[in-house]
């Protein structure tokens, strides 16, 4: 990366003073009529913050309600009963004495 800059900045030539040059800026019209609907909207930011959130927030309970809901996107198993999770690490837990255990031999 350093080579690339090196060679492009000595291909290059160095103007002291150039002169700036930009286009005539248009001069701006008055619109004489409302605009679209949402531009009520854009002109009030906390408005639109505040509408924002509510549309996104019924979106999200819009996806997460029918997961609760519905009870065939678990699959159960009636021979597979749960553990709970204290049971479950206490075997680590004890996995994990015996194994350090072992190497301090």
């Amino acid at each position: 990366m350093m080579y690339n800059i090196r060679k492009t900045v000595s291909t290059g030539k160095l103007i002291a003073n150039e002169d700036a040059e930009a286009p005539a800026m248009e001069a701006e019209v008055a619109s004489t009529s409302a605009g679209h609907w949402h531009r009520a909207i854009e002109k009030r930011p906390i408005q639109m913050l505040i509408l924002s959130l509510i549309v996104v927030g019924i979106g999200g309970v819009l996806e997460i309600v029918p997961t609760f809901l519905v009870k065939s996107n678990i699959p159960t198993i009636s021979q597979v009963k749960p553990t709970h999770h204290l049971s479950f690490m206490a075997g680590t837990f004890t996995y994990a004495k015996d194994v350090t255990r072992v190497t301090r031999r």
